[in-house]
């Protein structure tokens, strides 16, 4: 079906390819922080030719996911503001924004973070073509919170005692044990 930029489907394919497109960065965060190989590697399009550095792709990730993954213990991606500019019906670009916190065996790192996406739509499905991972800081916190004594959630006070101290994640993901189980 062609679609004219006057009809409701491309109307309603454009809605549908926004939400599809922002799915993207939170799915990545997701499978970064759980160790999620699998759901990682869905998100990239292995039919992209392999890219230069600093560009990330399908092509690095399958020959060193595991590499990748084990740079750092732990980490949490906030995915923020995401602006997305269509070159064509199957075809756009993005910028991302994520607060980083990583746990860089034994040294707490926090970054900012924007990602320059290109993204491509293959068989009604959209995917990263590519990524470009660039940073405006990352600094050494004094402490790392991974070394705080257990939290006692719920089951604090009434002023906030309990509510401090390690939680259970990432160790909760069935796939993060997983991965570091290997």
């Amino acid at each position: 079906m062609e679609l004219t930029t006057n009809t409701i489907e491309r109307r309603l394919d454009r809605l549908e390819s926004l939400h599809a497109i922002r799915q993207l960065p939170y799915r990545y965060a997701y499978g970064v922080d759980a160790r999620d190989l699998e759901t990682f590697m869905a998100l990239w399009d292995d039919s992209q030719p392999p890219t230069e550095y600093p560009d990330l792709d399908y092509h690095k990730f399958a020959q060193g996911t595991e590499r990748f993954f084990k740079t750092s213990v732990a980490s949490i991606h906030l995915v923020g503001n995401h602006v997305i500019d269509f070159l064509d019906d199957d075809h756009a670009k993005g910028k991302v924004y994520c607060w980083v916190q990583t746990d860089r065996h034994g040294t707490w790192v926090r970054q900012m973070v924007l990602y320059l996406d290109d993204y491509v739509r293959r068989d009604g499905r959209w995917l990263f073509a590519k990524r470009r991972h660039l940073l405006w800081y990352g600094e050494r916190a004094d402490a790392n919170p991974r070394d705080q004594e257990p939290m006692d959630w719920p089951h604090g006070d009434l002023q906030g005692n309990g509510s401090f101290g390690r939680g259970s994640l990432p160790e909760d993901f069935d796939t993060y044990r997983a991965f570091w189980a290997t």
